[in-house]
């Protein structure tokens, strides 16, 4: 009798024999199961590449999809643009400016502005709709008017589109080639200071393109206590029955831009000096800055006098700095 065997079948096995071919038999279904999926780097790399190329096609479908309909909403030019069949020649503009700490005023009105504005303006070809340009400004349509010539003509509809950044005034009436028009708006915006190059709408509706340039006659109403600027020199300063307001009256500008109107309400003081000329330059600043002041408007004479040496052209328009 040998120790550690057994017969199968008529042979016999030892049991070393049998632990081998169990093991052989684990290797086999191993390798079996290993057999469906084997990881190399070559196979790392192509499935990277892979996957990134197809992140990249799905971005490029949505960018393609996204960019179409920004294509679809764009502005043309021709959109933007004003008609041609009106010409503005003047601006008078009433604006006033409810500035905090200053004076007493609801709430609701921090920060504002309230604007009465007068367009004369000369028609170049048949129309019943004044159109301006107009940016996140109230109109108050009960309070705006229209005359041709002196007489009354109906304004039956203010329009405002905000994508174009426009307002039309629709007239009961067509007017005529040649006629002269004054158009009365009045209006409440968010106070504002900077209008180049194209915001001036965003103070008032006006026609805000470079091309239409017209004079502008501006009064300024300001809380007691500042000082308020605009492109013309000063020519009056009342203060209002109650006291608490200033009405500060500007001369008429020369024939300009829209977007060069500038309005400044503030604390600020000046320096001032005339040219060889005797052009007035001020300089403002804030209250404490008096020595920058006064050398910055010291360099502003002589830069002046320099540029208009310089050019052969002598600048009229006092500065305000």
């Amino acid at each position: 009798m040998r120790v550690g065997s057994f017969a199968i079948s008529g042979h016999s096995v030892t049991m070393g024999d049998s632990i081998r071919s169990e093991g052989k038999e684990q290797e086999q279904e191993a390798a079996e199961k290993n057999r469906g999926f084997v990881c190399t780097p070559l196979l790392m790399l192509v499935s990277t590449i892979l996957i990134i190329g197809l992140l990249l096609l799905s971005c490029s479908v949505t960018y393609v999809f996204v960019r179409l309909e920004d294509i679809s909403n764009l502005i043309t030019m021709q959109e933007l643009r004003l008609p041609k069949n009106l010409k503005p020649t003047s601006y008078d503009l009433k604006i006033k400016v409810y500035l905090p700490f200053y004076v007493d005023f609801p709430a609701s009105k921090n920060l504002t502005t309230e604007g009465e504005l007068d367009i004369d303006i000369v028609v170049l070809e048949p129309t019943n709709t004044i159109i301006l340009n107009s940016k996140d400004i109230g109109i108050l349509s009960e309070k705006c008017q229209a005359h041709a010539d002196g007489v009354h003509v109906p304004i039956t509809k203010i329009t405002d589109d905000k994508r174009l950044e426009k307002v039309a005034f629709v007239l009961e009436k067509t007017l005529r080639a040649n006629q002269n028009v004054k158009l009365k708006v009045r209006f409440r915006i968010a106070a504002v200071t900077q209008f180049e190059s194209a915001e001036a709408r965003l103070m008032v509706p006006c026609f805000d393109e470079p091309e239409y340039k017209a004079t502008w006659n501006v009064t300024v109403i300001h809380p007691k206590g500042t000082t308020a600027l605009s492109n013309g020199i000063e020519i009056s300063e009342t203060t209002e029955p109650n006291g608490k307001w200033k009405v500060s009256t500007f001369r008429q500008t020369p024939i300009m831009s829209s977007y060069l109107l500038a309005i400044f309400v503030s604390e600020y003081e000046f320096d001032e000096a005339h040219t060889n000329r005797g052009v007035r330059f001020r300089v403002w600043s804030p209250p404490g800055s008096a020595d920058e002041r006064k050398r910055g408007l010291k360099a502003a004479i002589i830069f002046m006098e320099t540029l208009e040496k310089y050019f052969g052209i002598d600048d009229v328009v006092m500065k305000q700095g």
